[in-house]
């Protein structure tokens, strides 16, 4: 491992001076060039004890450093690899697909142990995929994080891989009822639910006082037209056990074409 972060700054140093080309081929032109003389100069008998050993010290040193440099442009080859501590919060959040701009999926949402910063998952097809996971509660985890050289076209480029759970605690324990206004779009989007495999259609809402829009399935009492725009007032339902969340229109307050007609 502590190899591992050592050829990481020689590679960084390598990135900022842009001469790791002319450094790795001058290190083995001066490699072969003083080994020959050595291998030569060591047969003489005219060279003292003391001479041979400087000399052998020399090429043991060139020896190993040639090595080490070659261990850390292999690595430079492949992946990178680090075991981090994760917290999977309890409730999922949604963003659209990679190389896809009119289909969205719902995520876990997470942070890791040296950051507070909280991230969406979006490459739920290919990490964590052997986590248990029950909304409503608070995972912490161990996984490993590995940076992909080659990621797939379509994926991250970071990849988690699920190792084991340090601790879950139920946060939502309590049902809750809380009344929010909420934009319409005059068209619906494709959505694959964390549930299921197949794309669905779905409103496409944005709560009033947040940037991002979001996939609704539904809203109870809502009669949706396609083409207006809508603001409505609705009540957030939240069911602790099991968890659940159902929205259910309580007025429409404003109702706009799209068009502008």
């Amino acid at each position: 491992m502590k190899s591992r972060f050592v050829c990481a700054r020689i590679n960084q140093i390598k990135q900022v001076i842009n001469l790791w080309p002319i450094i790795k081929l001058n290190l083995f032109f001066n490699f072969y060039a003083t080994f020959s003389p050595i291998t030569h100069l060591l047969t003489k008998e005219t060279l003292n004890t003391s001479e041979k050993m400087r000399k052998l010290k020399l090429l043991l040193c060139l020896t190993i450093t040639t090595t080490f440099l070659l261990s850390c442009s292999k690595d430079d080859d492949g992946d990178v690899e680090k075991v981090i501590e994760m917290t999977i919060y309890p409730e999922t959040g949604y963003s659209g697909y990679v190389m896809s701009e009119d289909v969205y999926g719902e995520f876990l949402c997470f942070s890791e142990s040296d950051s507070n910063e909280k991230k969406v998952l979006t490459d739920g097809g290919g990490s964590l995929n052997n986590f248990d996971y029950e909304k409503g509660y608070e995972y912490k985890i161990r996984a490993k994080k590995t940076f992909l050289k080659n990621p797939p076209q379509d994926a991250s480029s970071i990849r988690y891989d699920y190792i084991e759970t340090l601790s879950q605690e139920k946060i939502i324990t309590e049902n809750s009822e809380q009344n929010i206004e909420i934009e319409v779009a005059p068209e619906k989007i494709g959505f694959i639910p964390r549930s299921g495999n197949e794309i669905e259609q779905a409103l496409f809402v944005r709560k009033k006082g947040e940037d991002k829009m979001q996939p609704l399935l539904n809203i109870e009492g809502f009669d949706y037209e396609e083409g207006y725009k809508y603001r409505l007032s609705v009540k957030k339902v939240i069911q602790a056990d099991p968890y659940s969340v159902r929205y259910i229109l309580l007025e429409i307050l404003s109702k706009k074409d799209s068009n502008g007609s």
